[in-house]
């Protein structure tokens, strides 16, 4: 909407939400000082509402959350991680949400893929009940301890897992054969007397 204006209107009202509001009326308010200035505060507390407003309707989703993750990780029963990143701390609460059900191992290499944010391989059947997790990549061991918790609560308690990282399972190792051939006499050495 569009507003007049007059020097006073551009010296007292510095809020779009002021100036917007200011072309609901009449211009004979134009130099009216104390009326402007009350628009001002209105305006300016408008744009704080629409503001929280904003923010709030991001808290409502975990993906965007920030202020509130504690209460979401409250809610799902993970325990508040101060040294981890936003980004992980929401990945952790999106993953409790997603294991409602029994787990492949397709949906735990996703939950374990989004804690960490590097590739990862399970296989299964690698002793008994027992599965093996590897990352494609050297992880934190703040973020491994997030991972077995993570694990911990998913899987079926008759299984173990294993956690491999990068550096033991994609080594390239050389073998090398050596032997050694001989020929041996056997003497018999005896005392003479």
């Amino acid at each position: 909407m569009e507003y007049y204006s007059s020097e006073r209107i551009e010296e007292i009202l510095k809020s779009d939400k002021a100036r917007e509001i200011l072309g609901w009326f009449p211009p004979v308010y134009s130099d009216a000082y104390v009326f402007l200035w009350l628009l001002e505060e209105v305006g300016m507390s408008l744009s704080r509402l629409e503001q929280w407003a904003r923010e709030f309707a991001e808290q409502v989703m975990p993906q965007t959350a920030t202020w509130s993750l504690p209460y979401w990780e409250e809610r799902y029963g993970i325990l508040p991680d101060e040294k981890l990143s936003l980004s992980q701390r929401r990945n952790q609460i999106v993953n409790r949400r997603r294991t409602r059900a029994p787990m492949p191992p397709a949906k735990a290499i996703e939950i374990v893929e989004n804690l960490t944010g590097v590739d990862v391989r399970i296989e299964e059947n690698t002793g008994k009940n027992k599965f093996t997790v590897m990352f494609g990549d050297v992880v934190p061991q703040d973020v491994i301890a997030a991972v077995r918790r993570e694990l911990n609560i998913l899987k079926p308690a008759h299984l173990i897992y294993e956690i491999v990282t990068s550096i033991f399972y994609e080594m390239v190792t050389a073998r090398y054969l050596a032997a050694k051939a001989g020929v041996f006499k056997m003497y018999e050495v005896k005392e003479e007397e």
